[in-house]
């Protein structure tokens, strides 16, 4: 009896030490495999989390940069009253610029359905080479603006009967960003 047991007892003995010895790592590792595999997934969800936001940037940046050059296109994206003063702030520097000289400058009446069009009436003065610079600088400049109804006349200057000057009136459209 003494023998069974003493070899029950080793037994157990062997039992706990094969459970402590080669068992019970395999479960630590185990344990920790599966500790890390859930640290990484965490991370691959965050990861992806950071790279579809990225792509968002991306495509804002890339909308925003659109959105400025085409900024340049309009002359104002606030209302009317700021729109017409930038306008003839930009006619009239560039009238003065080219060495003309601006008679009168008023709104005129938008009787197009487009509600982004303001047009501005203006009445000039100023030799063929001034009035030249000036119309191309007004289609060809920045804003984008475009001419219409374009009335030039030559008129005889009282003082000097040899310098002829154009008198010239055309109605200016610039558009609002809405």
């Amino acid at each position: 009896m003494l023998e069974k047991s003493s070899a029950l007892g080793i037994l157990i003995l062997l039992l706990i030490a094969v459970w402590f010895g080669l068992v019970s790592p395999y479960l630590g590792y185990l344990s920790d495999s599966y500790a890390e595999l859930s640290h990484a997934q965490r991370k691959q969800v965050a990861l992806q989390r950071l790279i579809d936001d990225r792509m968002k940037l991306l495509d804002t940046n890339k909308a925003m940069k659109i959105n400025r050059s085409l900024s340049r296109v309009y002359v104002s994206d606030t209302n009317d009253v700021v729109t017409e003063a930038k306008m003839q702030g930009f006619l009239k520097r560039l009238i003065n610029k080219h060495q003309g000289k601006l008679v009168q400058i008023s709104r005129a009446d938008n009787d197009s359905t487009d509600k982004k069009a303001i047009s501005m009436k203006v009445e000039m003065k100023g030799d063929l080479d001034a009035t030249y610079k000036i119309i191309h600088g007004v289609e060809n400049g920045w804003p984008i603006m475009t001419l219409d109804n374009i009335q030039i006349d030559v008129v005889n200057n009282h003082y000097s009967k040899q310098e002829k000057y154009l008198h010239a009136r055309y109605e200016v459209t610039a558009y609002v960003k809405r």
